[in-house]
């Protein structure tokens, strides 16, 4: 199975609901959320249980706190990963939800030297689709494991990449799926770089850490 990440991102413009997508103009991605006033709104349309609100709005007022100010685009990505989470019925808390808006904001406001276009895997082989420094570029390799798997892959890229830690939580779970933080540290380049993140799908928390990571290190 291949998963596109600008699938993905069509995603976080639900709320928007242009006519078309070149609707979303300059003035969107630069206006600015300075309160829990301007959040209401965009909370008002979840659909959950008043607990589910409760973490929700407190990881709003926390992530208000942290920044001097939240873009839309920024918010709109944020409710997009809240949504997938309702929509499979996981529990989060509100540090969870705490950790995904600033796992996001941090994503968004970096330039990252390396990105993630799209991801493929079978087994004990991984196919990973990259952009550096502007280039498209894919790597396939296969491993005794699928995170082995994922590593040799950065490796026809970075042949200097080691992998330190490689360690996943599993913050909670259900029938329909779980949310993992997955946290690594690596070293390339004789550079440490170490990065977390939260995801419902282990194998994309994975590559966006190792992702993460890399970034710093270079």
């Amino acid at each position: 199975m291949i998963i596109s990440l600008s699938a993905v991102r069509r995603g976080f413009l639900f709320f928007q609901q242009p006519k078309r997508r070149e609707a979303m103009t300059e003035a969107t991605t630069t206006d600015e959320i300075i309160g829990m006033a301007d959040l209401e709104p965009f909370i008002k349309q979840f659909k959950c249980d008043e607990q589910k609100l409760k973490n929700i709005r407190l990881a709003f007022e926390q992530l208000i706190n942290r920044f001097d100010s939240i873009s839309h685009d920024e918010v709109r990505r944020i409710i997009y990963r809240y949504n997938e989470l309702l929509q499979k019925k996981i529990c989060f808390s509100s540090s969870d939800a705490l950790s995904i808006g600033m796992d996001v904001i941090s994503e968004m406001r970096q330039k990252p030297t390396l990105r993630l276009d799209d991801f493929s895997t079978t087994g004990y082989s991984a196919t990973l689709g990259l952009i550096f420094e502007g280039q498209k570029i894919s790597c396939t390799a296969v491993g005794n494991g699928m995170i082995h798997a994922i590593v040799n892959c950065f490796r026809k890229k970075f042949p200097d990449l080691r992998l330190q830690i490689h360690r996943c939580t599993c913050l909670s779970s259900n029938d329909n799926g779980m949310l993992h933080h997955v946290f690594v540290r690596l070293l390339l380049n004789y550079r440490e770089g170490e990065a977390d993140t939260i995801e419902t799908d282990l194998t994309l928390a994975t590559i966006r850490a190792i992702i993460k990571a890399i970034n710093k290190a270079l």
